[in-house]
């Protein structure tokens, strides 16, 4: 259990887990729990960069970010690997580095189910295997869906989430001028 010394700081973080975020950005869609993160946000818009190194004058739209970058200055390595003498930056930097270590793959297809240590390589996965994220609307795919036997019939994905498209032939025949079968009788689609 979290606990804190003072009032305000629980209201605060009390909006984590209600969901509400009471500042918007004027210039997004954007909302925020805290608004400190909404002024730090206000910067990507208006490209204030207040925090500069002392040593080369690159500037940083928040203080975390120089604070990593004046260690590639110092040389300073915090974050050590727990199964080897590797040493980083920052904290994802090892956290992504030990996965080589461990195995483990949180970042899984939605499409496939392959899984992946990092993310870019499931977002080329997704685009070079799915066609997700490709502009154009739908791509021909073929996926293992939920049959009794995993059965690899082509089916239509959308290139924007991914999802395939069970009921929208007429949609996709719109878009693209071509009919297609979205499933065969050995598929419970």
């Amino acid at each position: 259990m979290k606990t804190f010394t003072q009032q305000p700081n629980l209201w605060k973080h009390m909006k984590t887990h209600t969901g509400e975020k009471p500042y918007h950005c004027s210039m997004c869609d954007k909302a925020f729990t805290q608004r400190a993160n909404l002024l730090k946000h206000i910067r990507v818009h208006t490209g204030e960069r207040p925090y500069s190194c002392k040593l080369c004058g690159k500037r940083f739209t928040q203080q975390a970010n120089l604070v990593k970058h004046n260690r590639l200055h110092s040389g300073e390595r915090p974050y050590h690997c727990r199964y080897c003498t590797k040493t980083f930056i920052q904290q994802s930097n090892l956290d992504r580095h030990e996965r080589v270590h461990t195995g483990v793959k949180p970042y899984s297809c939605k499409i496939c189910w392959k899984a992946f240590a990092q993310t870019g390589n499931l977002t080329k996965h997704e685009l070079s295997a799915h066609g997700i994220g490709k502009p154009g609307g739908f791509k021909k795919g073929t996926s293992t869906h939920s049959c009794e036997e995993k059965c690899s019939i082509p089916v239509l994905l959308c290139s924007k989430t991914g999802r395939i498209l069970k009921k929208l032939p007429t949609k996709y025949q719109q878009h693209t001028g071509e009919s297609v079968e979205i499933h065969g009788e050995a598929c419970n689609l």
